[in-house]
């Protein structure tokens, strides 16, 4: 397993809804507000005041070795009203990827990132029929602002994830269970990332417009029964290969139709990566795949670490013929140092899919900063700089210098792991740089 090649894109992302704080005309907004929605009661109003400290925080991913940052802009400020383009928040956005620019990092933009507009969720949110007809004026309006400045596109940013959290557990707003409009909604969602490719596309002609995947490794939780391995499997096909399915080739699940307008609808994949969880056959009014951890309690956003699956899913994934980025790799935990683990076991599995010839051309970690992370809260610490909650300083942890060497050297370093990992196990037939 060689190093990376020079040329190999390493960053980190930063969620509008998390960092900004203010998005008052989101769908989330409205949804914060009701007791028991979030976990530590709190909402995101301020998120990491990263609207007002876009320079900074920018600055900061230079800093330390990145050559590239995901951005998801927020729809709600962009288009407050129907038909409303709010010109001083495009102008905003252009600056934070010039910002980018300026400081020597490749700008990667996602027009949408779970929340809605309230006036788009009002109107029936993605089940309505011509949702994809909205998404597509407001991409129309992005891309004639930011033009050229911006070369790297993902339409939709976890879109499965959205509509699974939203219509089939309930937990995300619109808070239905509901499988139709789960699956109406999806088609709508795929609708929209289609004509959005190609607005795009038309604005920007060298443009390079990938899929979100939101990419998973399930397992039965009982081994002996049927239908909980039906269940894990259909669960893990609509997480891993559906949505990027769809958009290759026009192909819908049975007894879908298919839609050839759809095909041929995206120039590479991005992959979010979680790890593995269990699923056990459960009958409820959203789905039929309960997700539980290995004594059968059930989950939410707790999975396990398996960065062996995680080579599966790219060499699976490979078969779509797309190249693909990691887009969305991360852990939440207040301990740094199983942290700098979960970077290094993840970065040595990334080698060893390079090393059997899988495309990946770039990784991305979730997240750049401690932010609010939906219903959670700002209970779970994603960020490589933390933020403190009184006065938001951003302070740097040892994760975010190892990750430095590693962007800097194009791999792992002996060094480094001395330094900030002494006792993680380098694996066999790991090359250090």
């Amino acid at each position: 397993m060689k190093p990376f090649p020079t040329e190999f894109l390493w960053g980190a992302t930063l969620s509008a809804h998390a960092v900004e704080g203010g998005h008052f005309d989101s769908d989330w907004w409205r949804w914060e507000q009701r007791p028991g929605r979030i976990a530590d009661g709190s909402t995101s109003q301020v998120g990491s005041d990263h609207w007002n400290r876009f320079a900074e925080d920018i600055a900061l991913a230079r800093k330390f070795g990145l050559n590239t940052l995901l951005v998801s802009l927020e729809w709600s400020r962009i288009e407050p009203e129907p038909g409303t383009i709010d010109r001083p928040v495009l102008d905003h956005y252009t600056k934070v990827v010039e910002a980018i620019r300026t400081e020597g990092l490749e700008p990667i933009v996602a027009l949408h990132e779970v929340t809605l507009p309230q006036w788009f969720a009002e109107r029936g949110g993605w089940a309505a029929t011509g949702a994809a007809d909205g998404f597509a004026r407001y991409t129309a309006q992005v891309a004639e602002a930011l033009g050229d400045a911006c070369r790297i596109w993902i339409p939709l940013l976890t879109p499965v994830t959205t509509l699974r959290m939203g219509y089939l557990r309930g937990l995300w707003p619109p808070g239905q269970q509901h499988f139709r409009a789960a699956w109406k909604s999806l088609r709508q969602v795929a609708l929209a990332h289609a004509k959005a490719f190609r607005r795009l596309h038309e604005a920007v002609p060298a443009a390079k417009i990938g899929a979100s995947v939101d990419a998973e490794i399930l397992h039965p939780w009982d081994d002996s029964s049927t239908w909980d391995l039906r269940a894990a499997r259909w669960d893990q096909a609509l997480s891993n290969d559906v949505w990027p399915r769809a958009l290759t080739t026009g192909e819908w699940p049975w007894p879908f139709q298919n839609n050839p307008a759809l095909a041929d609808t995206v120039d590479f994949l991005g992959v979010s990566y979680r790890g593995m969880q269990y699923v056990r056959f459960r009958l409820g009014r959203g789905s039929f795949a309960c997700r539980t951890n290995k004594t059968g309690e059930g989950v939410t956003h707790e999975y396990e670490q398996d960065p062996a699956g995680m080579v599966d899913v790219l060499r699976d994934l490979s078969k779509f013929g797309k190249p693909l980025m990691l887009m969305g790799n991360g852990i939440a935990t207040g301990d740094d140092a199983a942290r700098r683990r979960y970077l290094l076991d993840h970065v040595a599995a990334l080698q060893r899919a390079l090393a059997e010839g899988v495309e990946v051309n770039g990784f991305m970690y979730r997240s750049l900063l401690d932010g609010f992370e939906w219903d959670r809260g700002y209970q779970a610490h994603y960020g490589l700089i933390h933020v403190g909650r009184r006065a938001l300083a951003r302070t740097p942890n040892p994760s975010a210098y190892l990750y430095k060497d590693i962007a800097v050297s194009g791999g792992i370093r002996e060094g480094a792991l001395g330094r900030y990992c002494p006792e993680w196990q380098t694996p066999e037939g790991l090359e250090l740089v």
